[in-house]
C-alpha cells in the first residue's frame, strides 16, 4: 500500500486541456448600439457552451457560430430586438421586441412571443428553466419560456435598481 501511495504521489499532475482561443472582429461602427440606444443594456450574449454569439447591430440581431469562419447571419424577425440572451442549452435565443419577451430557435423559424413587459434591464434564462429580468426600480421579474403572465419575484428598496438577475449555482439565491 505504501509503495502504491508513493508511486501515485510521484506521478505528474494531470493538466486540463486548454480551450482554443477564438478571435474575430465585430462591426465597430455606429450600427452597434446606434445613437447610444444600447447604453445600459446588453447588446450581445454568448451561449453557455461558448459556441455561439448573438449581438445587436443595424437594428436587428445577428448570430455567429464561433467554430466557423463565415460572418454572422441576421436573425429573421428580430428587427427592433434588444437584450439578447440564450437558453441554458443554447438552442434558443431570447430577446425583447416591441413590448414583449420573445424566443427564436438558433436553427431559424419565426419568433415566439412569451410575455408582455416593459424594456428589461438584463435578462437571463437560468438553468432551472426560468427567465429572470430586471426592471430597474420595479424589481426582478420572472417568466416561463413557454409563455404566460410574468410575476415579480423580488422587490427593491427606495433608490435601488434591479439589473441582470442570475440564479446562483446553489439554486437558492438570485
Amino acid at each position: 500500500v505504501l509503495g502504491g501511495i508513493g508511486v501515485w504521489r510521484l506521478m505528474p499532475a494531470r493538466t486540463r486541456a486548454a480551450h482554443p482561443v477564438i478571435r474575430f472582429a465585430l462591426p465597430a461602427s455606429a450600427s452597434v448600439a446606434p445613437r447610444g440606444i444600447g447604453v445600459g443594456r446588453h447588446v450581445l450574449a454568448i451561449s453557455q457552451d461558448g459556441t455561439r454569439l448573438v449581438y445587436w447591430a443595424d437594428n436587428k440581431l445577428y448570430l455567429r457560430t464561433l467554430d466557423r469562419l463565415d460572418d454572422a447571419a441576421p436573425i429573421r424577425g428580430t428587427e427592433d430586438g434588444r437584450e439578447p440572451f440564450f437558453s441554458p442549452d443554447g438552442q434558443w435565443i431570447g430577446f425583447h421586441q416591441q413590448g414583449q419577451l420573445k424566443r427564436v430557435s438558433v436553427a431559424g423559424g419565426a419568433p415566439v412571443s412569451l410575455v408582455a413587459t416593459l424594456n428589461p434591464w438584463g435578462v437571463n434564462w437560468d438553468g432551472d428553466g426560468v427567465i429572470r429580468y430586471g426592471r430597474g426600480s420595479d424589481g426582478i421579474w420572472q417568466a416561463s419560456p413557454n409563455g404566460g403572465a410574468p410575476t415579480r419575484s423580488i422587490e427593491v428598496g427606495q433608490g435601488e435598481l434591479a439589473h441582470g438577475p442570475q440564479l446562483l449555482p446553489d439554486g437558492k439565491w438570485i
